[in-house]
């Protein structure tokens, strides 16, 4: 026995096909994943299925998400990247790195730029691993930005935020041990060291080699240059 469509019920599938074809799609029938909200549909232009939410086609806000995979598995591959699924949010896909077989999740935008805007995450922070143990440092976590991170020295044990450059051609110093030495010179002729140089040091002067001293015998307060106060070579102005 075939059952006839309601009136209501059949004007709005009427309803919702003429909605669909507006939008270049046919209605097909219920979703495959039953969910009230939403419909089969079928892309007039590539032909492929999917279901879409009823308000989504109304308002033309949709995209063949079979073609988008597509073409995001396309651009993966000319980067030499395989797409293996969804990621953290719909910015990020899942990928394979075919050289190291190491799996990142990375922003679609990237990966179609390609170049210098993609790169293994994984082999980043091993490279880094094995530069800091060449320069005598140990990782312990990220710095104040990408180009620098929180690094152990372990020849004074001090846990310092380093550049990354810096450690990949071991050319830092430690900055904690640095200011120490720094200290302890300014005690040795009468001075206690205050911090960085005040902000009325004559910009034209390389303000890193200088330091704000306050003289202990007078209690005032100079710029003084490193170097000078480590021959004793200051007076108070």
């Amino acid at each position: 026995m075939r059952y006839k469509l309601g009136k209501d019920k059949r004007t709005r599938t009427e309803k919702l096909s003429k909605e669909a074809s507006d939008v270049n799609l046919i209605l097909i029938g219920p979703a495959v994943v039953k969910n009230r909200s939403k419909k089969r549909y079928q892309f007039k232009d590539c032909r492929h299925y999917q279901d879409i939410g009823i308000k989504e086609v109304r308002e033309n806000r949709f995209r063949c998400q079979t073609c988008l995979n597509l073409k995001l598995k396309k651009e993966a591959e000319e980067q030499n990247l395989i797409l293996l699924g969804e990621g953290k949010n719909p910015q990020y896909r899942t990928y394979q790195f075919k050289d190291c077989k190491h799996i990142n999740e990375l922003t679609t935008g990237n990966v179609r730029k390609g170049g210098k805007h993609i790169g293994c995450a994984i082999c980043r922070q091993e490279k880094l691993e094995s530069e800091a143990s060449s320069a005598g440092v140990k990782i312990l976590g990220p710095g104040t930005n990408v180009h620098y991170r929180n690094y152990l020295i372990e020849e004074c044990g001090h846990s310092v935020n380093l550049k990354t450059q810096s450690v990949r051609d071991n050319t830092f110093k430690c900055p904690i041990c640095k200011d120490e030495q720094f200290i302890n010179e300014a005690k040795s002729v009468g001075l206690t060291l205050i911090g960085e140089a005040s902000a009325d040091l004559d910009v034209s002067i390389k303000r890193s080699n200088y330091r704000l001293y306050k003289i202990d015998e007078c209690g005032h307060e100079q710029n003084l240059k490193l170097s000078h106060v480590r021959d004793g070579n200051f007076n108070c102005d």
